[in-house]
């Protein structure tokens, strides 16, 4: 559903893109703020005719309400804290920030002044992933893997762009673990290209293993019950499997994690009730969580 509110966007490369396609069809997107893009070229990408802004003319414009934020990570937390300064509602790439500390600070002046911050965590909106939060208690949980392998995204450590995802996940589905430990891969595109990571829950462990150097593309999460039962996520169904059972499809998402995402927060930046799992200080959880990680060799 597009709302009656007007938008820009800071920054439209590979992935920003994809959030520029989102917010357009949800919002009055007002212009786009890009160093290398011209007016001219944004045109004949996205078929869209809006005006290239720069920051400080964006963020002047009392007549945008919400920002969407896709920039290189050393520049996420500063672009938020101008927007909010500005008085807008503001939705940023993960991990919003460099530091915990950082992503506090951010967090913080937000609800100072009472705006919605939220954190682009993409697969918290996924349907399957809604689906699997509301079946699942985490009291009857004997293990849980979580697995992505894939080619890429080596421009940025993997901790700050593949790692936190999953640390999200767990968190939104799991709630805070009594600790943690990371092993580093071995490195061969970037300084580290894959990285096994487990979290103590007490009564089970939760392990993240992420490999970007994949020929191959796979992500997924598995959930063994104490019943022998298994709940699994593969990007895109959501199965249960009984314990000598083959895996069934128990829910189909009709829509795209990011369109949920997206649509999300601009209905909440419109005033209207969503509940924004990746909303306020969810991003400084991340990042904390990531930091206390115990380093095992």
């Amino acid at each position: 559903m597009r709302e009656d509110i007007r938008t820009a966007i800071v920054g439209v490369g590979a992935w920003g893109r994809n959030i520029l396609r989102e917010l357009a069809g949800a919002s009055s997107l007002a212009g786009f703020v890009s160093k290398r893009t011209t007016a001219e070229e944004f045109r004949a990408t996205h078929n869209l005719d809006l005006p290239r802004l720069t920051m400080e003319e964006m963020l002047r414009d009392p007549s945008i309400a919400a920002v969407a934020i896709a920039t290189p990570i050393p520049l996420l937390a500063g672009f938020a804290q101008a927007a909010l300064q500005a008085g807008k509602h503001v939705f940023v790439e993960k991990p919003l920030a460099e530091t915990a500390a950082q992503a506090r600070t951010v967090a913080e002046a937000a609800a100072a002044r009472g705006l919605i911050l939220t954190t682009g965590y993409v697969f918290l909106y996924h349907p399957g992933i809604g689906e699997l939060k509301r079946r699942l208690d985490a009291s009857h949980v004997r293990n849980a893997t979580l697995r992505w392998d894939k080619f890429g995204t080596f421009a940025e450590p993997i901790g700050q762009t593949l790692l936190t995802h999953h640390l999200a996940l767990a968190l939104h589905l799991f709630g805070q673990p009594r600790g943690g430990a990371i092993r580093p891969g071995p490195g061969t595109m970037s300084a580290c290209d894959a990285v096994a990571t487990r979290l103590d829950y007490g009564a089970f462990e939760a392990v993240s293993l992420i490999d970007r150097t994949s020929a191959e593309r796979r992500h997924d999460i598995t959930i063994e019950m104490t019943d022998g039962s298994r709940l699994i996520w593969d990007d895109a169904n959501l199965y249960r499997a009984e314990r000598e059972g083959a895996p069934q499809i128990v829910y189909r998402g009709d829509r795209t994690s990011l369109g949920v995402e997206i649509s999300d927060f601009v209905a909440a930046a419109s005033g209207k009730e969503r509940a924004l799992p990746s909303a306020g200080d969810f991003a400084a959880r991340v990042l904390a969580l990531g930091e206390s990680l115990q380093p095992v060799r």
